[in-house]
C-alpha cells in the first residue's frame, strides 16, 4: 500500500504526492489484525470439554524467534509481564517475516491462581476468559496442548498473506500449561533449575547453521504438522539478590551532581536520559561543552540534547514542565578537554567543585586513523587534565571514565579486566613525553595541503610501532595509564565497551546517532557498492548495545561510589558469551534482512569475506567498473572494456580500500573479553535493579536485535544524515 511511496520518496524519485493533507490514512498493523481474529475464533469457535476451565488466556504475536521464550524460575506474572513489555513500545513485526504466537495458559480455578494473573491484565493485548480446552494425553503436567483452534475443522480464509500466517502459526504455537498445583502457591515456578531455549529460523542460514549440530533435535508434534524444534539446556546460575535491595542504585542517584564531558556524543546522551529518567530527583547534571559564549554554550545544549528525540520518553513524563525540568538539572559549562584546567574560569570551576559528587569522563577522539597531535591532546592527556580537576572536588566519590575494550592492543587470547601500567602490561619503552614531543615535533615541521595526512600517518606508524592497530586504542591506552599513574587516592572506574552500537530497548529500540563501525559496510553492501569485505567470516564481532553500555556504568558508579579509593575496570562485552557472535552470523542476518527490505532495486548476492585486500580490492574495481559501464551505455555511447575508472570511480575505490586497512584489525580479530566483574556486578545486583538497568548480554536475542532493531535503526539514521 504505502510502502512504494514512501521507498520512492526516500530516494528522491517522486517529491510530492497527489493528494489531501487531511484524508484519514486508516493503517492498521498485521499482528492486531491476527489478534483480533484469532480472539473472534476463540469466542465463536470453542468446544465443550468440561474438564479444565482456563481463567485467563493471553495470545502475543511476535516477530521475536522462540530462542526469547524463557521459563527461568520467575512467577507466571512476571514471564507475562516481560514478555508483554516489548510489544508495549511498538515493536511491530510485518506480516511477510516469520512470526511466532506465544500462548500462555493459566489453568486453575483457585483464588491464587486468579491473584496472580489479575495483577497483569492491563498489560497483555488480549484477555479471554471461560475458554474450554483439551489436554493431550499428558495430562497434569507441563506439556503440549492441542489448542481446539487448530484442528482441521479451521476454515481459513481471506487474503493469502493472512491465510498463511495463520496456517503457520498455529501449526507451531508453543502453548505451556500448568496444573492447580503449581499456580496454587505463590512461589516462583521452576523447571529442575534450567533453561530451555528453542530456534525456529526464518530461511536457510548459511553462518548461523554452525550452531544448530551443538543442540540435541527432537520433534515436537501439534495439531497440524511436525516441526523440528531445537531445545538447548543451559546451566543455571546464582539467582541475583532479591532480599537486599542489591547495589542501591536509585538510593545511589537520588541528590547525587555530575560533571559530564561528551555530553552531546552519541553514549553521553543516552547516559543523560538514563539517568534523568531512572532518578528524576538527582541533582544537577553539569556538562562540559566547547563553546564561545554562554549564549551559544545554551543553544548547543538545547539544539543537541534538549530537543533530541532520544528524550521523548521525558516529554512525556514531564509534559508542559518539560523544558523546564531539564534546563533545572543540565547546567552547560564552557570549557575543553583538551585545555588546562579544562578550559574552565577560576570561579566557575570554584563554584561547581564544591558541589559535584562524580565525575564522567565520556569525551574522546573515536577516528581510528586521527591526526596524531589532536589525538594525544584529547584521548592521551585529556582524561588527566579532568582526573586533576576531579580531585579537586570536595565531595568526590568517583572518577568513571569510559575507554574501549581494545585499549590493549591484543588480538588473541583473552583480554583481562586489569588497569593498563606501563612496565607491567605496557612496554616501558613508551615514554609519553617523548610521543608528544614528536607530535608537536611533526606539527612545527609540517605545512601545506599534505600535513593533516602526515599527521594522521605518524599516529598509524608510532601506534603498530608498540603493538596497537590504530591511532585511536593507542592514544586511548596512554589515557589509562596516565589516569593510573595521577590517581593517588581517588576512587577510579574504568568502563571498556566493545563496538558500541543502537540500543535494544531503552529509551527504545534502535536509537543511533551516526553512521558507525561496521554501518558504512552495511549500508555499501545494501546499495550494491561492495559485495563484500576483507575479512574472516569466524571472527568475532564484539557489538554491545549503548543502552548496556550505559546501565553497566550506571551500576558501577553506584557500586563504586562509596569513596573507596580503589580502581576497577569493567569489560562490558558480548564475546565472553559461550557462542559469541560471529562476523559470519552477523553479515549473514544482513543479508536476510536487505533482501526482505532492500534499499535498492539490484538483487543481492551473499555476502563474502576476501582472504586478502588485493582480492576485495578487485571486487570492488569490477563492481565499479560495471556501474559506469551501465552509465555510459545509458547515455546512448557504445560499450568498451574498461581497464581504468574516472575520478570519481577511483576516489570510491580508494575509500574502501581505505576502510578495509582500517578495519582490518576487527575484521580478523579472534580475542575474547573477559567479563568475570561484570558478571559479579550483576549478581550483586537484585531483581528489581537487574530489570531497570539490564546488561546481561545473555539476554540478547542477536537474530532480533540485528534484523528488527539495529539495521531499521540504522537505516533511519542514514535517511537523517541525507
Amino acid at each position: 500500500m504505502s510502502a512504494p511511496l514512501i521507498l520512492a520518496y526516500a530516494k528522491n524519485h517522486i517529491p510530492h504526492l497527489l493528494g489531501d493533507y487531511q484524508s484519514y490514512f486508516d493503517l492498521i498493523p498485521v499482528d492486531l489484525v491476527v489478534n483480533a481474529t484469532t480472539a473472534a475464533m476463540l469466542k465463536h469457535g470453542r468446544g465443550n470439554v468440561p474438564e479444565l476451565k482456563l481463567l485467563q488466556c493471553h495470545f502475543i504475536i511476535s516477530s521475536k524467534p522462540p530462542a526469547t521464550w524463557q521459563v527461568d524460575g520467575l512467577l507466571l506474572s512476571e514471564i507475562l509481564r516481560e514478555t508483554t513489555k516489548d510489544l508495549d513500545r511498538n515493536k511491530i513485526p510485518r506480516f511477510h517475516r516469520k512470526f511466532h504466537l506465544l500462548s500462555f495458559l493459566v489453568l486453575s480455578s483457585s483464588e491464587s491462581a486468579s491473584e496472580i494473573v489479575n495483577g497483569i491484565e492491563k498489560d497483555v493485548w488480549i484477555n479471554v476468559r471461560g475458554i474450554d480446552w483439551e489436554l493431550t494425553k499428558k495430562r497434569h503436567r507441563l506439556g503440549e496442548l492441542h489448542c481446539h483452534l487448530s484442528s482441521s475443522r479451521v476454515v481459513f480464509g481471506g487474503r493469502s498473506s493472512l491465510r498463511k500466517l495463520f496456517k503457520r502459526q498455529l501449526s507451531i504455537t508453543l502453548l505451556m500449561a500448568m496444573t492447580t498445583n503449581l499456580l496454587a502457591t505463590s512461589k516462583a515456578v521452576k523447571l529442575h533449575g534450567v533453561r530451555f531455549f528453542s530456534s525456529f529460523l526464518s530461511r536457510p542460514n548459511h553462518f548461523l547453521a554452525c550452531r544448530l549440530p551443538q543442540s540435541i533435535t527432537r520433534r515436537v508434534q501439534t495439531s497440524c504438522c511436525y516441526r523440528e524444534t531445537s531445545y538447548k539446556a543451559v546451566s543455571p546460575e546464582p539467582e541475583p539478590n532479591s532480599v537486599s535491595d542489591g547495589v542501591g542504585i536509585i538510593r545511589f542517584l537520588k541528590g547525587k551532581t555530575y560533571l559530564i564531558t561528551g555530553a552531546t556524543g552519541f553514549l553521553g546522551k543516552v547516559l543523560i536520559e538514563k539517568l534523568l529518567r531512572a532518578s528524576p530527583d538527582i541533582g544537577k547534571i553539569f556538562i562540559l561543552i566547547k563553546s564561545k559564549d554562554q549564549e551559544s554554550a545554551n543553544k548547543r545544549l538545547y539544539d543537541e540534547i534538549i530537543t533530541s528525540d532520544l528524550f521523548n520518553h521525558l516529554k512525556q513524563m514531564h509534559g508542559r514542565s518539560y523544558e523546564e525540568f531539564m534546563k533545572s538539572k543540565l547546567i552547560p559549562i564552557i570549557g575543553d578537554i583538551g585545555e588546562d584546567n579544562l578550559g574552565i574560569g577560576s570561579e566557575i570551576a570554584a563554584n561547581i567543585s564544591g558541589e559535584i559528587d562524580v565525575v564522567i569522563s565520556c569525551a574522546g577522539r573515536t577516528t581510528f586513523d586521527d591526526r596524531y597531535d589532536l589525538a594525544l591532546n584529547v584521548n592521551a592527556l585529556g582524561p588527566g587534565r579532568l582526573l586533576s580537576f576531579a580531585k579537586d572536588c570536595k565531595k568526590l566519590k568517583l572518577f568513571l571514565h569510559i575507554s574501549t575494550a581494545y585499549v590493549t592492543g591484543k588480538k588473541e587470547g583473552t583480554v583481562l579486566e586489569t588497569p593498563l601500567c606501563i612496565g607491567k602490561n605496557i612496554t616501558s619503552d613508551l615514554n609519553i613525553e617523548h610521543e608528544l614531543k614528536l607530535a608537536s615535533e611533526a606539527v612545527r615541521k609540517l605545512h601545506g595541503s599534505g600535513e593533516i595526512k602526515k599527521l594522521k600517518e605518524l599516529g598509524i606508524q608510532r601506534a603498530q610501532h608498540y603493538g596497537w592497530e590504530n591511532t585511536y586504542t593507542f592514544t586511548k591506552a596512554m589515557g589509562e595509564t596516565l589516569i593510573q599513574t595521577m590517581r593517588e587516592d581517588a576512587p577510579v572506574v574504568i568502563i571498556r565497551p566493545s563496538i558500541i552500537e543502537s540500543s535494544y530497548k531503552e529509551p527504545f529500540p534502535g536509537w543511533l546517532q551516526g553512521i558507525r563501525m561496521t554501518d558504512p559496510m552495511i549500508l555499501a553492501y545494501g546499495k550494491g557498492q561492495i559485495s563484500g569485505f576483507w575479512g574472516d567470516s569466524q571472527s568475532f564481532l564484539d557489538i554491545i548495545p549503548v543502552d548496556m553500555v550505559v546501565n553497566a556504568t550506571i551500576a558501577a558508579m553506584a557500586k563504586h561510589g562509596c569513596g573507596n579509593s580503589d580502581l576497577k575496570v569493567y569489560n562490558v562485552t558480548s564475546s565472553s558469551h559461550a557462542h559469541p557472535l560471529r562476523a559470519g552470523e552477523y553479515m549473514d542476518l544482513c543479508y536476510q534482512h536487505l533482501c526482505d527490505f532492500p534499499l535498492t532495486v539490484i538483487d543481492l548476492a551473499r555476502w563474502k569475506f576476501h582472504s586478502s585486500l588485493d582480492g576485495f580490492t578487485s571486487s570492488v574495481f569490477d563492481i565499479i567498473a560495471k556501474q559506469e559501464r551501465g552509465t555510459k551505455n545509458e547515455g546512448g555511447e557504445a560499450e568498451e572494456s574498461h581497464t581504468t575508472l574516472s575520478f570519481k570511480g577511483k576516489r570510491i575505490l580508494d575509500y574502501f580500500v581505505s576502510l578495509a586497512r582500517t578495519y582490518e584489525p576487527y575484521t580478523f580479530f579472534q580475542a575474547r573479553f573477559d567479563d568475570t566483574n561484570t558478571r559479579s556486578l550483576i549478581q550483586e545486583m537484585s531483581i528489581e535493579e537487574i530489570e531497570m538497568f539490564e546488561f546481561d548480554i545473555k539476554s540478547i536475542d542477536w537474530e532480533h536485535y540485528i534484523v528488527n532493531v539495529h539495521l531499521p535503526g540504522l537505516k533511519r539514521e542514514s535517511l537523517k544524515e541525507r
